[in-house]
């Protein structure tokens, strides 16, 4: 016996019900992500792992910290380094007073994207990253030229080889609104000068 013509209304309702119901729990779901993503520099516990670089002199350590989980719906996935005298606990260097880099994985640590936080002298520290890996799912990228009350010197270098009109810089802006370029006087051909408006020591180069 077929169905009859009254009961299919009924049945498109709870259909549609459904529906809303569905795509409701995605819209939340994907809103939460995004607040989680966006908050989650801010908001972090204990990292999930560190690797301690010690300067040359042994006075001061570059710390790497990482921050991973989420599962599968909202994974998440972030990185930063804090430079500290050695007098410093690695459980007290996590802190963003220290910090003089965050932001997504893949952009630093020992990977294909960037192998290299090094030491250059017992006062120069070198950090290698890619900058689209350094903005992936991340709202607020830190990046600072100089630590422990200007006595150590930060370098960042980025990875991707030199072009005279980069297009991730564009992409940068779009995906961390926070993070902004600018060019002051006359940089040397193969470095960018970076400005941060939030960090008190703003202007230094970085080598693209």
């Amino acid at each position: 016996m077929s169905p009859s013509n009254e009961s299919l209304p009924v049945k498109g309702k709870i259909g549609s019900k459904l529906k809303q119901i569905v795509f409701g729990c995605l819209a939340i779901t994907g809103v939460v992500a995004v607040i989680w993503h966006g908050l989650f520099p801010l908001l972090h516990g204990k990292s999930n792992g560190h690797k301690v670089y010690l300067s040359p002199s042994n006075k001061y350590k570059a710390i790497l910290f990482n921050w991973n989980g989420g599962g599968g719906l909202s994974p998440y996935c972030y990185n930063s380094i804090s430079v500290v005298s050695t007098t410093v606990s690695d459980d007290a260097a996590d802190n963003d007073r220290y910090s003089v880099y965050s932001g997504g994985c893949h952009a630093v640590g020992d990977s294909d994207y960037a192998p290299t936080i090094k030491w250059l002298s017992g006062v120069e520290l070198e950090i290698t990253y890619n900058l689209t890996q350094a903005v992936h799912g991340i709202d607020h990228v830190v990046l600072k030229g100089s630590a422990d009350s200007g006595q150590v010197f930060v370098i960042h270098k980025n990875i991707m080889p030199y072009q005279p009109n980069p297009p991730f810089k564009r992409d940068a802006l779009k995906r961390a609104p926070q993070f902004y370029v600018e060019a002051v006087e006359k940089p040397p051909p193969n470095f960018t000068r970076f400005r941060l408006g939030n960090v008190r020591n703003p202007m230094f180069y970085m080598q693209l």
